[in-house]
């Protein structure tokens, strides 16, 4: 799992946006607020997304207790990254790339 600590302490959505990139190939942009009522903040950006599930939005705070991250190794269809709230199933996806940005530029995930 990647940098499963570091996300742990970012679980209230504050923002979620979809948009197309070039033909059919769809991004997710998701704001996450820290739990702790620091008012910290980061950026998630899924880059060619597929297999998007979202269950239990709206009205109201929603929270994503538990969200892990694996790099694949084989199999997702060119997909390199699973992302899925472990907890209660509110959001699960698969990626090409996975960006994140905390007050700066976006890097990899895996250097986070």
């Amino acid at each position: 799992m990647i940098a499963a600590r570091k996300l742990a302490e970012f679980t209230h959505i504050a923002r979620m946006e979809f948009y197309e990139e070039g033909h059919h190939v769809w991004n997710v942009r998701i704001e996450l607020e820290s739990s702790s009522g620091t008012g910290a903040r980061i950026i998630l950006r899924m880059e060619d997304v597929s297999e998007l599930s979202l269950s239990e939005f709206g009205g109201g705070l929603t929270q994503l207790q538990c969200l892990r991250v694996i790099k694949a190794t084989e199999g997702l269809d060119g997909k390199n990254y699973h992302i899925r709230d472990l907890e209660n199933g509110l959001l699960s996806a698969e990626c090409r790339r996975l960006w994140v940005s905390e007050d700066g530029p976006e890097i990899p995930i895996e250097n986070w």
